[in-house]
This record gives structure tokens, sequence and C-alpha cells, in this order.
């Protein structure tokens, strides 16, 4: 969902698989584009549950593995 999202506010596509690196250039984007403040929730959100997005991360890691 992430990805699809990143597409129809920035107009390219979004390369890569982990959740905080997408989220990251999310909200870097969003930056660039003046939306300082929903990049700064964003951040915000990658702090604050970075043990369940690696988590994630590595469930997902797993799933393709297999």
């Amino acid at each position: 969902m992430l990805k699809p999202m990143y597409y129809e506010l920035i107009g390219d596509k979004l390369r890569g698989r982990q959740i905080r690196g997408l989220i990251g250039q999310l909200a870097l984007e969003l930056k660039k584009n003046g939306f300082t403040e929903e990049a700064k929730k964003l951040k915000h959100f990658i702090v604050r549950n970075r043990d369940t997005l690696l988590f994630l991360e590595e469930k997902l890691y797993w799933k393709q593995i297999w």
C-alpha cells in the first residue's frame, strides 16, 4: 500500500523492500514538496515504532525465503 501511495503523490516508482526505508523516502519526498508537517509525523512514527517495523521487516524477509 505504501508504494502505490508514493507513486500517486510523487509520480515516481519507489524501489526497495525495507519498511523503514520506504516510509523514510516518502517522508523525504513529502518534505521536498512542501509537506513538512506530514514528513515530521512520518519520521516520528518511524522512531516511535522502530522495533515493530524491524519485526515486520524480518517477517517479510522470512516469508519471501520460504
